[in-house]
């Protein structure tokens, strides 16, 4: 249990902002600057997204038992439908930060990096409300979830090793 406690904080303290405040200096940055803060907080939310698709994908495998953990199916069911909604709002808030950013910052696409981002981000909203939607108006269509599912999970992916990564990194500036 230890062992998972200093994962949590450590995990906790790589994805606060207080962390990495002093950290742009070591890479040339302003940590005053409106965009570099804004940036700090897409790539935060997007960490914490992909921490909550690998705890879906973790439930989903209980679920189908595909791993066995001391959890009750009633339970896991209940986290992976609460951790879906919290997903949605969650990439939904960084949709609109990073709509702002392009338009708003006038932080354009201008990198094939940026371009992958915006598509792989598109196609992670787009999902999780097409998940929604099956989920509650078309129970018949339950049978593509963990296709879509899957499909969710490798845009979150590829949306972090586009965009927060290279933040955390200094790579993009």
């Amino acid at each position: 249990m230890n062992g998972l406690r200093g994962s949590i904080a450590l995990f906790s303290a790589l994805t606060s902002p207080s962390f990495w405040v002093g950290r742009p200096a070591l890479f040339g940055h302003d940590p005053t600057d409106p965009g570099f803060i804004l940036a700090q907080w897409k790539a935060v939310l997007t960490t914490i997204l992909l921490f909550l698709a690998i705890l879906q994908v973790l439930e989903q495998a209980v679920l189908r038992d595909k791993v066995r953990l001391r959890i009750d199916k009633k339970v896991a069911a209940t986290l992976h439908r609460l951790g879906g909604i919290v997903s949605l709002e969650i990439a939904q808030v960084v949709l609109g930060l990073c709509l702002y950013a392009a338009y708003g910052q006038g932080y354009l696409l201008g990198t094939e990096r940026l371009i992958a981002h915006a598509v792989l981000g598109g196609l992670a909203t787009a999902g999780l409300l097409l998940k929604v939607l099956i989920s509650n108006a078309f129970p018949r269509l339950l049978r593509w979830q963990a296709v879509l599912g899957v499909a969710i999970f490798s845009a979150i992916l590829g949306v972090f090793l586009t965009g927060a990564l290279p933040h955390f990194l200094g790579l993009d500036y």
